[in-house]
């Protein structure tokens, strides 16, 4: 069982268990997740939810049919509000770390909350004289 704490940069849930760092993709904070094991290093693991054992107080149900295998909006079972909150801390520690003194803005919510999403990764094959394009779907990385 693990205990999500926090959103990572990349889109996963960060917890503990046995003294290890575990990355749990598609997690919310406050979840408590039986995880299923997909990579293994001496200091982390990465893996992905067997069940929601217990959800945290900000997860929600992805407003996407696509949120299960896709992968392109990793944080979609977060609620808005919590989104803003943790990517405003990732970006605040990062640029801090490495800019002394730097002043960060407040986060500017999008309007509608998924309007900012502008971006996909698409696969083209060809077909006969043509050739058809499509979402990628994302499957579980292991760098």
């Amino acid at each position: 069982m693990v205990e999500v704490e926090s959103l990572t940069w990349g889109g996963r849930g960060l917890g503990h268990h046995d003294g290890k760092v575990v990355f749990v993709a598609k997690a919310a904070p406050g979840d408590r997740v039986l995880v299923r094991v997909e990579r293994e290093k001496s200091s982390y693991a990465e893996g992905r939810i067997e069940a929601v054992l217990h959800p945290g107080e900000d997860r929600v149900d992805p407003k996407c049919k696509f949120f299960s295998h896709c992968g392109g909006c990793q944080w979609l079972a977060v609620a808005y509000p919590r989104q803003l909150r943790e990517k405003e801390r990732l970006v605040t520690s990062t640029l801090r770390r490495h800019l002394e003194g730097c002043q960060v803005e407040p986060i500017v919510p999008s309007e509608p909350p998924r309007g900012y999403r502008h971006s996909g990764d698409f696969h083209v094959s060809a077909r006969g004289r043509g050739s058809r394009s499509a979402f990628s779907r994302k499957v579980a990385t292991t760098s």
